[in-house]
């Protein structure tokens, strides 16, 4: 139903080479999206016992689809994309395209006691999901829910008050893309919450495969979060031990903040350390991506330029706008327009300096660098 027959395409073999075997993979999940044959462990695989049917000749993907395609990791247009979601290409090199940049926090009191910063986040999900909003189209939204001992775990809410068990922050990778593929058939209008990866993955999906389809049987309003980086959860979490010499169980919340990785445990004690000290953990992918603000979603939200306990938020789309706005004037949160964008510039200047580096290191060794001019 939402596979309609594509042109030929490099198919998993080549995403493989060129993207998981050269160390650009994200994990972020856009190659499962609509595939059934990848399955996820470290990386992304194909199940024992199938093979890709684009190496078997095949003028498309049968009924499937395509991974290639998906992965924020291969080259792509991101000017095509501006243009065909927001109306226009950006103008602004560091903040993607942009209608409004406000500073934002929820007026909830129970969001607030368990949110990371503002709780703008949930607070926009609940009002959407409540039947506050005028148009209640969407079904559910797909987010990151902290399992047992801080596992990443993909969380389907369909209700207002099961949003309050997906508060805070999780620094650990998730291939979160892929668990659109099940739902979007029953559900037809989704959010989605992800990072600058993820919400690129889920982008190139909507414009090369829902593109072709109905837009009242497949429609995501995608959510994206500030991501500066992202760490594989086995080392994350044996550094984390390591270091505080706690169990994982044992910690509270976790937070970056200000170069540093705050930690409260469940004893009342806090631990931070630079987050530079777990430099060696950090993904190639993390250090050559230059998204910081997630600039394909609808409406990006993080802590960085925004006051203590506030949320910043940039608004892309007219959905963004029209969803923001039916928040406000529901009184779920309220708003500002103070707002340190130079200190937002300035963390993409220095994911930008990394980058540059990374690809230099790449092209000497003769490894894909994807193209996203």
């Amino acid at each position: 139903m939402y596979s309609p027959l594509i042109e030929e395409s490099p198919g998993f073999l080549n995403l493989k080479k060129q993207v998981i075997d050269s160390g650009l993979c994200s994990l972020c999940g856009s190659c499962g999206l609509l595939c059934d044959k990848i399955e996820y462990r470290d990386f992304p695989s194909l199940r024992e016992g199938t093979s890709c049917n684009i190496t078997n000749g095949a003028k498309t993907c049968g009924t499937l689809g395509c991974c290639y395609d998906n992965c924020p990791m291969t080259s792509f247009s991101k000017k095509e994309l501006e243009s065909a979601f927001f109306g226009k290409e950006a103008s602004d090199r560091d903040l993607g395209m942009y209608r409004k940049i406000l500073s934002a926090r929820s007026t909830d009191k129970e969001i607030l006691n368990s949110a990371q910063n503002g709780g703008t986040i949930t607070s926009l999900l609940i009002n959407t999901l409540s039947g506050n909003s005028s148009d209640s189209k969407y079904k559910g939204a797909i987010v990151t829910r902290r399992g047992p001992a801080w596992i990443p775990t993909p969380f389907f809410a369909s209700k207002p008050k099961e949003l309050l068990l997906t508060t805070g922050s999780i620094y650990s990778r998730l291939p979160l893309s892929n668990q659109i593929r099940s739902l979007l058939r029953e559900k037809h209008y989704l959010i989605f919450v992800g990072t600058g990866c993820q919400t690129t993955g889920v982008r190139r999906y909507q414009y090369n495969f829902l593109s072709k389809i109905p837009p009242e049987s497949a429609h995501i309003f995608l959510i994206g979060v500030f991501c500066y980086e992202n760490f594989p959860y086995p080392q994350f979490k044996a550094a984390i031990q390591e270091k505080s010499k706690t169990s994982i169980n044992e910690i509270k919340k976790m937070d970056i903040n200000k170069g540093k990785l705050v930690i409260n445990t469940k004893d009342g004690t806090f631990l931070q350390y630079p987050i530079k000290e777990f430099n060696s953990i950090v993904p190639e992918a993390c250090k050559l991506c230059t998204n910081f603000t997630a600039e394909l979603a609808d409406i990006s939200v993080g802590s960085v330029g925004a006051k203590e306990t506030w949320n910043t938020l940039i608004i892309r789309s007219d959905e963004g706008v029209e969803v923001v706005e039916r928040a406000e004037d529901s009184g779920i949160i309220e708003t500002t327009t103070k707002v340190s964008v130079e200190t937002i510039r300035n963390i993409i200047s220095r994911k930008r300096f990394l980058s540059e580096k990374i690809i230099e290191k790449r092209r000497a060794k003769d490894l894909y660098v994807p193209n996203f001019n």
